[in-house]
């Protein structure tokens, strides 16, 4: 009897045992599951910024490059450029070469045919000659003139873009001369030096080319003036200038 007794006592005392075992692993699962939807949780709201972000970016080019598109109505170009070459004139006075200055407008309008050019001339002519006169001892005498010529002058520039490779161009328009003539003569002795200052308008024209550079172009071509004096020293006189010619200009904007 005894022994059935403990026989059944430990029998009733591993059971409990068991069931505690299994409870713990019971509780344990839900735990484990209950923290993965919390990470998952966390992690969906720091995704959403990212998203407000890259879709702000592209409103901001659009906007960026609407402005920088804008037409503007005037846009200008200047030019500035310098030539030189030889005046060929159709007095008596030698053959000079001279430097050229001119300063534009271009303007925008009809594919850039139309401007406006001022230009500033500046030459320098000389003559000998030898002449008669009954009033002198020797029956002749010899001189020495020097004619110093300035000329500003406004133009019209018609460009012609439609012509390859050389861009012609035509300059019309009105010019000031101001001359200043030095006689220097003699006839044994030295006569006293004998200087003239005068100043015409006159008409000025010129046929010129374009050729394109890296930086700036090149220049040239014929340039025509022609005005009429009246002076002391040369008498009634109408000048055909006509000057050849050489240079740079550079384009701004």
């Amino acid at each position: 009897m005894y022994t059935l007794m403990l026989c059944t006592s430990l029998v009733w005392a591993e059971e409990p045992t068991d069931t505690s075992t299994d409870d713990s692993s019971t509780t344990e699962t839900p735990a484990e599951e209950s923290k993965e939807p919390k990470a998952k949780k966390e992690k969906a709201p720091k995704e959403k910024p990212s998203k407000d972000k890259k879709e702000k970016a592209p409103k901001e080019k659009t906007k960026k490059s609407t402005t920088e598109k804008e037409p503007t109505l005037f846009t200008p170009h200047i030019i500035v450029g310098m030539e030189t070459g030889a005046a060929l004139s159709t007095t008596d006075l030698r053959a000079s070469f001279l430097p050229q200055w001119h300063a534009g407008v271009q303007f925008p309008y009809w594919n850039e045919r139309l401007g406006i050019v001022f230009q500033g001339v500046y030459r320098v002519s000389k003559m000998d000659a030898k002449a008669s006169s009954d009033n002198l001892t020797d029956g002749s005498y010899t001189y020495a003139m020097k004619q110093q010529e300035g000329e500003v002058g406004l133009n019209l520039r018609i460009r012609i873009p439609e012509v390859p490779v050389v861009t012609p161009e035509i300059w019309l328009g009105p010019s000031v001369q101001m001359l200043q003539t030095t006689m220097d003569g003699k006839s044994g002795g030295a006569f006293p030096t004998a200087v003239e200052q005068l100043s015409r308008v006159g008409f000025h024209a010129a046929l010129l080319g374009e050729y394109p550079l890296p930086v700036g172009q090149i220049v040239g071509g014929v340039h025509y003036t022609t005005y009429e004096f009246r002076g002391t020293m040369q008498g009634d006189t109408r000048n055909h200038a006509i000057s050849p010619t050489v240079g740079y200009r550079y384009r701004f904007f």
